[in-house]
């Protein structure tokens, strides 16, 4: 691009008459305009799209989280923390319920996941391992905590 404004400005100058030296310089103008544009318009786009790969999880070498699954996971540790402290008092203290951080696949979204914490044998599993009565102190616990965090004026957006 640059060669060719330069190209067009030295282009026989000497030989040239004044009206061809104003067109010339009016095309030089408006090429740097346009190339002034041209980086605008990429920098602009290289930000909106750093910004779509965040948005929708598809950053390289980052783990795979949607931003709709990041607010959804914010509002879930807020009702773990308050289901738990119901959990930990229903089974004397032997389980905690936590959010699993990673998904079981690289393809599988992750982050709204649960394990389990036994502190009697120092463990994480899945809830999936529980029996059918601390799967309902569980299931429980979290209809629970949902409700602790909905009166304490949590997001009224919660769905």
């Amino acid at each position: 691009m640059k060669c060719l404004m330069r190209y067009l400005l030295q282009i026989d100058v000497k030989s040239q008459t004044t009206e061809h030296k104003k067109e010339r310089r009016k095309l030089y103008e408006k090429i740097r305009r346009q190339q002034t544009e041209l980086l605008k318009t990429e920098t602009r786009w290289k930000w909106m799209k750093s910004l779509s790969d965040t948005a929708n999880g598809t950053i390289t070498g980052k783990a795979r989280i949607m931003l709709e699954t990041y607010i959804q996971m914010q509002y879930f540790d807020r009702i773990l923390a308050r289901a738990n402290i119901r959990l930990m008092t229903m089974s004397s203290g032997q389980y905690e319920l936590k959010r699993q951080e990673k998904g079981e696949s690289k393809k599988e979204k992750a982050g709204l996941d649960l394990n389990v914490i036994d502190h009697y044998n120092g463990t994480e599993r899945s809830v999936k391992t529980l029996s059918g009565g601390e799967s309902f102190q569980a299931s429980l616990s979290l209809a629970l905590g949902l409700s602790d965090e909905i009166q304490a004026g949590g997001d009224p957006f919660l769905e």
